[in-house]
């Protein structure tokens, strides 16, 4: 009792696993991935329940499923039918290897036209626009400067690409347009926007915006400064990009993008205490707490690093070093032991 009680001796309290960032390698591969900062990737395989791991080294499976190097399946959310992302946590698969053709309803004129051009003076330039079907057309706009300062506007397309046309383009709309003395547009007379019943393909309604006319300077001739007009054709998928969020984007051959899901990051009040299932994963315990499940980048989730994998947080070199000096330490013990075990051979020997 008092500061004669004796110890109890050494015993283990705790292994505590060093969860501390690793160094990030990058690979190359765009379905590799790290997380930057707190939380763990969610993947699940048949037979288990959710499990919770660091090694981002996944692949696309024949089916297009995002999975690990053992099979099991990466969690996160699926795009819907709309294109919008769901909230329901599930497996993540690739669903759209072919993007769907999409009808040009939207085109946007950006030009600067001429404000001394001479009567009967003309612009030109190309806008190609996609029917229902993904088949590309090429319309004409073609601006006339009359006698009163105004310009013509038309609108021209192949005969054989519309409906009851013939050899020749065929007019699908005409606008009169007016600037101030400013040079700022005025007014748009026609009608917008306009119907075009595209050869084998659904009517078309498509907003062509001329807000973006101007008659600027005294230039050398009008221009086209650009122009934007959405729709597309089919796309076959060639690659995919993962953000810092999580969000997965598939790159289709006709230059398109589209969002294919997101990948969740969950973590753990106390991410030490999850209990090991090998291969790199583990499971919640009632020590670790419950699973926080979300969108990378927030709630206190880490970003994630496309097409690069965590490395090891430790450093062999330095494990080495330790266990050596923890060796040599053993080896002066037991020298000193063997020096304390001498002396009292010697002195056992002069009492006998």
């Amino acid at each position: 009792s008092g500061p004669n009680q004796a110890g109890r001796g050494v015993q283990l309290q705790r292994i505590e696993r060093m969860l501390t960032q690793g160094t990030l390698a990058y690979t190359g591969v765009p379905t590799d991935m790290a997380v930057q900062g707190d939380g763990f990737f969610v993947v699940k395989g048949p037979n288990t329940g959710n499990m919770y791991t660091r090694d981002g080294s996944f692949r696309l499976d024949d089916e297009l499923n995002l999975v690990t190097q053992g099979g099991a399946n990466v969690q996160g959310y699926s795009v819907g039918s709309d294109g919008s992302l769901g909230s329901a946590l599930g497996d993540l698969r690739i669903t759209q290897r072919q993007l769907a053709p999409k009808a040009t309803d939207k085109v946007e004129l950006f030009a600067n036209l001429k404000p001394d051009a001479a009567a009967d003076e003309t612009y030109q330039t190309q806008i190609t626009m996609h029917d229902s079907l993904g088949n590309p057309h090429t319309v004409t706009m073609t601006g006339t400067h009359n006698d009163d300062g105004t310009w013509t506007m038309n609108a021209t397309a192949p005969g054989s690409d519309v409906d009851g046309g013939g050899a020749d383009d065929v007019q699908i709309a005409s606008w009169t347009v007016s600037f101030d003395d400013s040079g700022n547009l005025e007014s748009v007379d026609g009608a917008n926007p306009i119907n075009v019943n595209w050869a084998g393909a659904a009517t078309a309604t498509i907003d062509i915006d001329l807000g973006n006319l101007t008659q600027f300077n005294t230039v050398s001739e009008s221009a086209t400064r650009s122009f934007t007009a959405n729709g597309h054709g089919t796309g076959d998928l060639v690659d995919i990009q993962i953000n810092d969020d999580g969000l997965v984007r598939g790159i289709y051959d006709n230059g398109e993008e589209a969002v294919l899901g997101q990948v969740a990051l969950a973590t753990f009040n106390d991410p030490t205490e999850l209990a090991k299932t090998g291969g790199n994963a583990f499971q919640q315990s009632a020590r670790s707490g419950q699973a926080n499940i979300g969108v990378a980048g927030t709630g206190g989730r880490g970003t994630i690093a496309a097409s690069s994998l965590e490395l090891s947080n430790v450093e062999l070199s330095e494990q080495f070093i330790d266990l050596i000096a923890y060796q040599r330490a053993f080896q002066a013990n037991s020298r000193t032991i063997q020096a304390a075990d001498g002396l009292l051979q010697e002195v056992q020997q002069l009492v006998t």
